[in-house]
């Protein structure tokens, strides 16, 4: 299996994140793609090229449990192609992979991004939830949910993922509009009374 480490550059079977001597293009970092993938080098004063960042993209979509699979996404991001590959994988089997990916991010394209998945009147539903449920994971996401409740534009099949979603996580300021909105039935309570025990 493929997979992004962060670590010094003497790593088991040449694999790893490495630190290149600094040079004068300054500091450079690397990430290792392994069983054959190239690494890919990023100079910080320059951007991955197009080819990078879909290799970047697959190999955060095949390790989204790495914590520098984060990494890879802000590196594409950066690329400038972001749009398009995010478009071509939406599109195929890795659909939701790359939903929970994004889901990692709270920047505000993010976040709008998510918006439009889970709303998109033609998307498939396991996306759409899967959209809702990252959107979950941050503050300014939940904050999005609120708003498509508040402009009854939630579809209303996501009501009961964004209910659970919004009410397995704590942010104090939201407390009253997600108590208000998307209130926990009873037995749900219950459910979630024991799943915040065993977390």
């Amino acid at each position: 299996m493929n997979s992004i480490r962060g670590g010094s550059t003497h790593t088991p079977e040449g694999r790893g994140y490495q630190r290149e001597p600094r040079g004068q293009g300054g500091p450079r970092q690397a990430i290792g793609l392994d069983q054959g993938h190239p690494a890919l080098h990023r100079d910080c004063a320059g951007l991955p090229d197009q080819g990078q960042s879909a290799a970047l993209l697959d190999a955060a979509l095949a390790n989204l449990t790495d914590p520098l699979a984060n990494e890879a996404l802000k590196l594409v991001l950066a690329g400038g192609e972001a749009a398009k590959l995010f478009d071509d994988v939406l599109a195929g089997p890795q659909a939701e992979k790359l939903v929970t990916l994004l889901g990692t991010s709270s920047e505000p394209r993010i976040i709008n991004r998510l918006t439009q998945i889970a709303t998109k009147a033609n998307g498939s539903l396991p996306s759409r939830r899967a959209a809702i449920q990252a959107l979950a994971r941050s503050q300014t996401g939940a904050q999005a949910i609120i708003q498509l409740a508040k402009n009854n534009e939630l579809p209303q099949d996501l009501k009961g993922s964004a209910t659970t979603a919004l009410n397995l996580v704590q942010y104090p300021t939201l407390k009253a509009d997600i108590a208000a909105l998307f209130p926990l039935r009873p037995h749900s309570a219950d459910r979630h009374f024991r799943q915040s025990r065993n977390s």
